[in-house]
């Protein structure tokens, strides 16, 4: 059994909830989230943290999606009501309050659309276009929590808490259940 080396490290100063990682221009990144209310980006070819956001709030039970393509890191902020849209850089872009507490993320495989759990009532997933930030598709049928998300194209998504759901959500009609 190959055993793993430590190749780089940094710290939070509370548990992590939430990691992704990204190639761009010959160098890996990872941005991760954390109970200590900030979101760091992490440069493996500098071997530090070189940038972070503080929330200024506890942030708790989030996602993080990355998309290359359209240049988006996305964190879905439950306690807050509120997906954070940063640039590959860690810089602000925009913020969208919601009408429920987004737990789970999930991004289709072009990387053009975004598709957010709730984790509380309305139980809903929505899907956002990450070229333009803006809320293209909303599927209210779940009776529970939202978190897990995938897409089988950029017009079919899963979704699921308690029941798993697939549903249409570009020109394609709802479809439900399975």
């Amino acid at each position: 059994m190959k055993r793993f080396k430590k190749a780089a490290e940094y710290k939070h100063d509370n548990f992590v909830y939430a990691v992704s990682s990204f190639y761009r221009q010959g160098a890996f990144y990872v941005v991760s989230g954390a109970y200590d209310h900030k979101i760091k980006l992490f440069s493996f070819e500098q071997n530090r943290v070189i940038r972070e956001y503080d929330a200024g709030e506890m942030v708790k039970n989030n996602s993080i999606s990355v998309s290359k393509r359209y240049g988006v890191i996305a964190v879905a902020v439950k306690n807050t009501r509120k997906i954070l849209f940063f640039d590959l850089q860690l810089n602000l872009r925009r913020k969208i309050k919601t009408d429920t507490e987004p737990v789970g993320t999930g991004l289709s495989p072009s990387e053009k659309f975004l598709a957010v759990g709730t984790g509380a009532p309305p139980y809903i997933c929505t899907v956002y276009d990450l070229k333009t930030l803006k809320k293209v598709s909303e599927f209210k049928k779940h009776d529970n929590v939202v978190i897990a998300l995938a897409f089988l194209d950029d017009n079919t998504v899963l979704s699921g808490g308690k029941m798993m759901r697939k549903y249409g959500c570009g020109r394609q009609k709802a479809v439900m259940g399975f």
